[in-house]
């Protein structure tokens, strides 16, 4: 488990930069190359390379964790799905090809294709085995597959 001190104080900013750095290392660490744009303009926070396949990659990052359900035993991590600080504009096809949901204080890393969020403003991830996104829990090998067959 990663351990961040005092993560509640620190901007929303500086939250995703911190999401955005731990995105990129853990891509290199896995031989993946990695390069951002210049600036805030463009709709996705990096492009990677593996395997001669380059993919768009829109990352997010959540540091806290809520309760849902009448007992309030149900724990997940939010992520809006929108440009800017959740109530901006949706995502378009083609806009990028792969969201990296990472959870600062699990250190981990949902990569899920953009085709599989179309239409949904927010991606609740619960850390349990066995919930709905699950099977893209650190799944890395998204970044080697071509976009086109992301989206079929």
């Amino acid at each position: 488990m990663l351990i961040i001190f005092r993560m509640s104080v620190l901007p929303g900013k500086t939250i995703g930069e911190i999401g955005e750095l731990r995105f990129c290392a853990n891509a290199l660490e896995r031989g993946i190359v990695v390069s951002t744009p210049f600036g805030d303009n463009a709709p996705y926070d990096a492009i990677t390379e593996a395997d001669g396949v380059i993919q768009r990659v829109q990352i997010k990052s959540s540091n806290y964790r809520d309760t849902y359900g009448r007992s309030g035993r149900g724990h997940y991590y939010g992520f809006f799905l929108t440009k800017g600080k959740g109530r901006g504009q949706m995502y378009a096809d083609g806009d990028y090809d792969v969201l990296a949901a990472y959870v600062i204080p699990e250190d981990i890393t949902y990569l899920n294709p953009f085709k599989d969020l179309v239409g949904k403003k927010k991606l609740l991830v619960n850390l349990n085995e066995g919930t709905k996104y699950e099977k893209y829990r650190e799944k890395w090998e998204l970044l080697q597959i071509d976009s086109f067959s992301l989206t079929t």
